[in-house]
């Protein structure tokens, strides 16, 4: 019988693209270019890369149909080593393992070229929704992250307002082309909420219109007559955007992701996690001028100088310092126009207000101490403050915050933000120091452009011997003896937590933690015998330390980058800062610990999800982007001049927050999460995972969804 298929029966070669090394055959080739004779309609022998390879019971072995080989190639004719009946092979023979060595070339590999040249042509779509309260700058994010204008300014309702039924939410779609790859990306537009009164089920429109693109696509699944390529609106990403509070969630978070992560991939994000720059803050100014103007139907642009005053008069008797009213003036200035041919801020009368100003509310500056630092520290080294392992964590709580403050110089803000997950706190492994960084999603009044995420360093204090009792004043010990008493009924990874009452265990307050550091000196002025003094304020405990470090001859350098001063000029007196000096180290910036714990108390399913990881390579991938989470981005579209180029960044008053530095922000790992790694994947985990989960729970719930016509889907429609 011979091994050649009739030209009938043959299937049609489907000979792939040749590799850059495979050459046109030869002038003395025994083979010609065709499968058939010219001419001839006899079949002639084909030369090995031209004689197709079929895989299955199909072509030229003769192996029974129901066979499952394992093909295997011996100058290009197929063996099979499963079957029980012989094969022939023209030029080779059948290994003894059931196969032969693969000598000619197929053209497998040309699919990823087919599949690219594809996309090229069709294109892709991407979906992705932004969720979040206002003003948290979800449409600037989305501009920097695609280099483009490619969302609008977020709808709202006015504060007044309640939540009406339905939410106006736009998808607005873009057209994205980058090296000849075609993208339509559609931006879902969500309105801000959080700010009104009534949030009850606020998530409730926006999964509404997650579900209603699902069964969008649904419905055209199951027409009789499907279009070759389903319109996708299904939504592939999720970036809720969580308010830079510092250490927690807000409950209606919580709530609006639950309901939201079964059924879209939900990835959260710490947004504009940085102070607020110069021009928002400016702006706000204005926004409050305009406001006062129009309770009082007067135009803010065009109103006389006379109503200028009449603010700033409204301002000074609220309270307002003279540097306040300076701030307002200038404000006021660049929206109001020209007056006299100058500025508002160099009209004549706006000047001798501002000087009247300073006379009535000159700048005040203490030139004592508030208050007694030995006498403190005195108190702090007898009971109820020791001894320490056997006091109350009332006591414990109070010496540890207060040692901490005084010995680091830092602003109540920046105690409250210290944590004690591991990427905030690290111990000396000497036993000799402790590092404490700030939550990440920190926000600092002032920070020089020097001292940006400044860690603070804590040195253990041993003096010498003949100082006895003045080893119980050290902070490290004082700290450590805190974390060990609170660990058991910590509920919060911040350092500091409520020793008691009903939120025992649970975030502090910077009320609250400033009234620890008050309280301990008032208790050590009684204790004493003294009245304490009047006045005393948290913010004391950096003048007085400083005072000190100064006095015991502490380089004003190290005190300033101790206290987060721009400069020695800051200060004109004494300080101190019982502190090893600060020297420069490497910050690796984490998101907020606490608040990724308080998503996964939460029950929050946030991507990507450990149990979609296909391989451990894809583990140790998304075991990254997991620890990261959530990440803490900044957005702008404005470039300033840093180092002599041109970088995206946010202007502050410290200086430029650059967005894609990756010690300033998580921008750039967010951009390669989202866009470079891990954009096919949102697809594939939408299409199978919450679609699938949709369509099952469609289907069943509804006995199961009848095909329609093209017809019928179109009077629908109408």
């Amino acid at each position: 019988m011979s091994d050649i298929v009739p030209p009938e029966v043959r299937p049609k070669p489907v000979v792939p693209a040749k590799p850059p090394h495979v050459g046109a055959p030869s002038p003395s080739s025994p083979y010609p270019p065709q499968g058939l004779g010219a001419g001839t309609g006899v079949s002639a022998p084909l030369p090995p890369s031209a004689i197709p390879v079929m895989i299955g019971s199909h072509g030229i072995s003769h192996a029974p149909s129901h066979t499952p080989s394992h093909i295997a190639v011996s100058h290009g004719v197929g063996v099979s080593s499963g079957g029980h009946g012989g094969s022939h092979a023209h030029g080779g023979s059948q290994g003894s393992s059931g196969g032969s060595t693969l000598l000619g070339y197929i053209g497998i590999d040309t699919i990823i070229e087919q599949m690219r040249k594809k996309t090229m042509k069709t294109g892709f779509d991407f979906n992705i929704m932004v969720v979040g309260h206002s003003g948290l700058g979800k449409s600037t994010l989305l501009n920097t992250l695609f280099k483009s204008q490619v969302s609008r300014r977020s709808a709202g309702w006015a504060r007044d307002e309640k939540i009406p039924k339905t939410v106006e939410i736009k998808a607005v779609s873009h057209f994205i082309e980058e090296g000849g790859v075609k993208m339509k990306l559609t931006v879902v537009d969500t309105p801000g909420f959080g700010d009104q009164i009534n949030n009850d089920n606020c998530w409730e429109p926006i999964g509404k219109y997650i579900n209603e693109q699902y069964e969008k696509f649904l419905k055209e699944e199951v027409n009789i007559t499907r279009k070759k390529r389903i319109p996708d609106t299904r939504v592939h990403c999720c970036l809720y955007f969580i308010s830079p509070t510092g250490h927690s969630l807000r409950q209606l978070d919580i709530e609006f992701m639950k309901h939201l992560s079964h059924s879209v991939n939900i990835i959260p994000i710490i947004a504009k996690a940085d102070t607020m720059t110069i021009e928002e803050r400016q702006d706000f100014k204005q926004r409050l001028f305009s406001n006062w103007c129009a309770a009082r139907a007067v135009d803010p642009v065009h109103c006389t100088v006379a109503t200028v005053l009449e603010v700033l008069q409204f301002l000074l008797d609220s309270g307002r310092s003279h540097s306040t009213l300076r701030v307002y003036v200038a404000a006021i200035s660049s929206l109001h126009n020209r007056v006299d041919g100058a500025t508002v801020g160099r009209h004549r009368l706006v000047s001798l207000f501002l000087r009247g100003a300073l006379r009535l509310r000159p700048p005040t500056a203490m030139r004592a101490p508030a208050w007694d630092l030995p006498l403190v520290l005195e108190a702090l080294s007898s009971p109820p403050f020791e001894p320490l392992g056997q006091v109350k964590l009332k006591w414990l709580s109070m010496k540890a915050a207060f040692l901490l403050a005084i010995t680091s110089a830092k602003r109540v803000g920046e105690l409250h933000a210290l944590s004690v997950s591991d990427t905030c706190l690290r111990w000396n492994s000497d036993g000799s120091g402790v590092t404490l960084w700030p939550n990440v999603a920190f926000l600092p009044k002032v920070l020089p452009r020097n001292h940006l995420n400044q860690p603070i360093q804590l040195a253990r204090f041993d003096p010498p011997s003949e100082e006895g009792g003045y080893e119980l004043l050290c902070p490290v010990r004082a700290l450590r003896a805190y974390i060990s008493a609170t660990a058991d009924i910590r509920q919060s990874e911040q350092l500091f937590v409520c020793h008691g009452g009903p939120n025992r265990g649970h975030v502090l307050t910077k009320q609250r933690l400033s009234h620890w550091v008050v309280d301990t000196i008032t208790h050590a002025y009684r204790a004493s015998g003294r009245p304490p003094p009047s006045g005393v304020r948290c913010h004391s405990t950096r003048s007085v330390s400083a005072s000190w470090a100064a006095l015991r001859g502490v380089p004003l350098g190290t005190i300033c980058a101790a206290a987060s001063w721009a400069s020695p000029s800051t200060f004109s007196w004494f300080y101190r800062v019982n502190v090893a000096t600060p020297h420069l180290m490497g910050v690796v910036l984490r998101p907020s610990s606490a608040v990724r714990k308080e998503l996964e108390m939460g029950g929050i399913e946030y991507y990507p999800q450990k149990e979609f990881d296909e391989d451990m390579e894809d583990k140790s991938d998304n075991d990254k982007i997991r620890e990261s989470m959530p990440l803490a981005v900044v957005g702008s579209d404005k470039e300033y001049q840093v180092n002599g180029k041109r970088v995206l960044g946010r202007k502050t008053a410290w200086g430029v927050v650059e967005v894609e530095n990756p010690n300033h922000c998580e921008f750039a790992q967010l951009r390669d999460f989202l866009i470079r790694s891990h954009l096919q994947d949102l697809k594939e985990v939408t299409h199978n995972i919450h679609y699938e989960t949709y369509r099952a729970k469609r289907l069943h719930g509804n006995g199961g969804l009848h095909p329609v016509s093209t017809n019928d889907t179109q009077e629908s429609n109408l």
